[in-house]
């Protein structure tokens, strides 16, 4: 019997990962730094919302919780200088795979309502965002080949909430 209420262990697993890498690792370059925005500081991640199309938007982060604690343990810094980097807690680390965190190569800037991040390739990645003096958000928008009719696309929004500590 296949289990349809829970998606598999290695799809869970490969989506933490690669949702992670969109947001640790798809950043872009900030060339005037913002000197004490509230951006600044360090952040958790409290929420990971999906929403394809119709469909009600799920908040995904609970069933990344079951297969340990890294996302909850994972601290996101914003630096005055306009410098990305989280930490690499022990729970990121598993005998398959290593979350690394970053070491002050990604940049991160802010124009108008978007949060842009530049990585070390110069690769830049692009997210809504809204900010409160403790809490933030960040939203980013594609298209992708609909799983049972690849010929058609959904729209595909995730949003990462996140608390500061």
């Amino acid at each position: 019997m296949v289990n349809t209420l829970f998606p598999s262990p290695v799809f869970l697993r490969s989506a933490a990962i690669c949702l992670l890498m969109t947001v640790v690792f798809s950043c872009s370059k900030k060339d005037d730094p913002t000197a004490g925005g509230p951006l600044v500081g360090n952040w958790k991640l409290s929420a990971l919302l999906i929403k394809e199309d119709n469909e009600p938007e799920e908040d995904i982060l609970p069933l990344f919780a079951l297969f340990g604690t890294c996302f909850s343990d994972m601290i996101f810094t914003f630096k005055s200088d306009g410098v990305f980097s989280t930490n690499n807690p022990p729970s990121c680390i598993t005998e398959d795979t290593e979350i690394e965190g970053l070491n002050g190569t990604t940049k991160w800037e802010v124009s108008g309502s978007k949060l842009k991040f530049t990585d070390k390739d110069n690769e830049v990645t692009e997210f809504d965002y809204t900010v409160d003096s403790d809490t933030f958000s960040m939203s980013q928008t594609i298209m992708e080949p609909d799983p049972d009719n690849p010929s058609v696309n959904i729209k595909v929004i995730t949003t990462y909430k996140f608390k500061k500590v």
